[in-house]
């Protein structure tokens, strides 16, 4: 009898156990689902919906040098990216194919070769970056340190186009040039938020954790 019961406890256990098992992993199975959801929710955010809807959503990638993951197909040529996560900045973009080789080369530290216009939207975005160097993580006495919100972002074939923008950032929110001079140079036109009432963008005072 002794030997049934412990027979029957060690059933009961293995049968405990699969059981729990089985809920870390359904548990683990829906916090990845909504991750995945998270992040082309948000990806999507970017962008005007009617061109986000089809796009393809990628990840970013998990180490310099590697590939941008892809969580969604899309149809239409057009990629979408959630936030980079290593920030405190918030923005998404939207962006075509010349822009996504432009932003590979970016990410890998490498020349871009721009064959045409590029075009990228941050349409849900709340930063603060250097206008003049890429690994900049907060604000110096001359790296033109700005925070800004929506823009759209042109890259072209033939530097020599850019030379008719500034290249630093003003409050009023005209078109610039950033990184200047470097092989990432692009122009970033902001949009002025509805609730802007000044008709301002940019604030040059870095009001943003960094």
């Amino acid at each position: 009898m002794w030997m049934h019961d412990r027979g029957m406890r060690s059933v009961l256990l293995a049968i405990g156990l699969s059981a729990a098992a089985a809920g870390v992993a359904a548990a683990a199975q829906t916090s990845a689902g909504g991750e995945l959801a998270r992040k082309i929710r948000e990806a999507k955010s970017s962008a005007p919906a009617a061109l986000a809807a089809d796009a393809t959503i990628l990840d970013w990638p998990d180490a310099p040098g590697e590939a941008f993951g892809v969580l969604r197909e899309g149809s239409n040529g057009w990629y979408c990216l959630p936030d980079y996560p290593a920030d405190r900045s918030f923005a998404p973009e939207c962006f075509d194919e010349e822009w996504l080789a432009f932003l590979t080369a970016y990410v890998a530290g490498e020349a871009p070769e721009t064959k045409r216009i590029g075009l990228s939207y941050m349409l849900n975005a709340r930063w603060a970056a250097s206008n003049t160097d890429r690994s900049a993580t907060g604000p110096t006495a001359d790296n033109q340190w700005h925070e800004g919100g929506a823009h759209l972002m042109l890259v072209v074939p033939d530097p020599a186009l850019l030379e008719w923008f500034p290249t630093t950032p003003t409050p009023a929110g005209g078109a610039y040039v950033m990184f200047a001079g470097t092989p990432w140079a692009h122009l970033m036109i902001p949009i002025p938020q509805a609730d802007e009432s000044d008709g301002s963008f940019l604030k040059l005072a870095p009001t943003l954790a960094v």
